[in-house]
């Protein structure tokens, strides 16, 4: 009886173990407590953006102040490195104007256009689509994350 009684509390304590959740252990589809804000400026001029609540944009966001120069492309797009790698859980995706989107962990891709491509979708500015046009469809932009 009593080797059955240990039998019994150790596998207790193994699933209790196994069944711990760390703090820094959570999947994409978690909600996560508290809005993001992180301002956000493209070439000086602060924009309204709505933020995902997701594990990309956290990691974002706790990069601190990042600058970005970036680069037009295909016109529909500007892109420019983060300078570093965080999670991303890319997805094919149809974008539209004024998404910004994390395209091979390490870059941002802002759109003023629409492309299916695979990307994580981080958040959208909220602009319409000739204001959109206007400030982001030059040969290059400079980007600010605070």
């Amino acid at each position: 009886m009593r080797k059955l009684c240990f039998l019994f509390i150790f596998i207790f304590i193994i699933l209790l173990v196994g069944c711990e959740k760390k703090n820094n252990d959570f999947n994409d589809e978690e909600i996560i407590e508290g809005d993001i804000s992180m301002d956000f400026y493209v070439d000086g001029i602060k924009l309204d953006v709505s933020w995902e609540n997701n594990r990309s944009v956290i990691e974002l966001s706790n990069l601190g102040d990042i600058t970005i120069n970036m680069q037009r492309y295909g016109g529909f797009e500007v892109f420019g490195p983060i300078g570093q790698k965080i999670y991303s859980n890319d997805t094919n995706i149809t974008t539209t104007p004024g998404d910004i989107m994390l395209y091979q962990s390490s870059q941002i891709v802002l759109f003023f256009g629409t492309n299916s491509y695979s990307y994580t979708r981080l958040g959208h500015i909220n602009l319409n689509e000739e204001e959109l046009n206007n400030i982001l469809n030059k040969d290059s932009v400079f980007v600010e994350i605070k």
